[in-house]
């Protein structure tokens, strides 16, 4: 699919990962009305996004599921950046998704003392983006850095789910080497790729990315 065929009206656009800076970017650009279940996480695997949306989030974050990791990252309250407080680096080991933003490293406190205050959040957002996802006849997914085999699993995945809907995927690749924002064809349907340089961080990219898309 070519970019310019990408660019039109959506009821929805939803990030997919890897990071978080499709969500940002969505929110710099007013392109997103609302917080979703993977805002704010890192996804390791496409594909496994493709199987917590048919899974309908079932053991999604359950803390049976979860386990502190290396590192830590800066804490969002209602989508505002709180920097004087960093987060626990939380994964979930049954989809592959570390939550980055939602565990407030806290005195005297371990992490899971406010994960109920997290899973009530969550549980919000999954139910936003299950009526949404039912309510919606146009949707744009966006995905930074996957593999096409993976593309393939999850475009397979929302035909199957989405049925007459239409949808479209827009998929962002980096590299070292990109210079310039070039279209690659993976020759899937409803499926558009750009190589683009390996800077997350570049509104450029974004910019050019998301130019001529709207939100209804």
């Amino acid at each position: 699919m070519k970019l310019s065929e990408l660019r039109k009206t959506y009821d929805v656009i939803i990030p997919c990962g890897s990071a978080c800076s499709p969500t940002l970017n969505l929110r710099r650009l007013g392109l997103r009305s609302f917080s979703l279940p993977l805002d704010w996480v890192y996804t390791e695997s496409f594909a496994e996004v493709a199987r917590l949306y048919e899974n309908q989030f079932k053991e999604y974050m359950e803390l049976r599921n979860l386990n502190v990791v290396d590192g830590s990252g800066t804490y969002f309250d209602d989508d505002v950046d709180i920097t004087a407080v960093n987060t626990y680096l939380v994964r979930d080991n049954y989809y592959k998704v570390t939550s980055v933003h939602e565990f407030p490293i806290l005195p005297d406190k371990e992490w899971f003392e406010t994960y109920p205050d997290f899973k009530e959040n969550l549980n919000k957002r999954i139910a936003r983006f299950n009526e949404t996802m039912n309510n919606s006849d146009s949707i744009l997914f966006v995905r930074w850095s996957t593999y096409d085999d993976q593309a393939y699993l999850f475009q397979q995945a929302m035909q199957d789910m989405l049925k007459e809907k239409v949808f479209n995927v827009l998929i962002l690749i980096p590299s070292d080497e990109a210079t310039s924002i070039s279209e690659l064809e993976w020759n899937l349907e409803n499926v558009c790729v750009l190589e683009v340089p390996n800077r997350i961080w570049d509104e450029d990219i974004w910019n050019h990315a998301f130019s001529g898309i709207q939100l209804n």
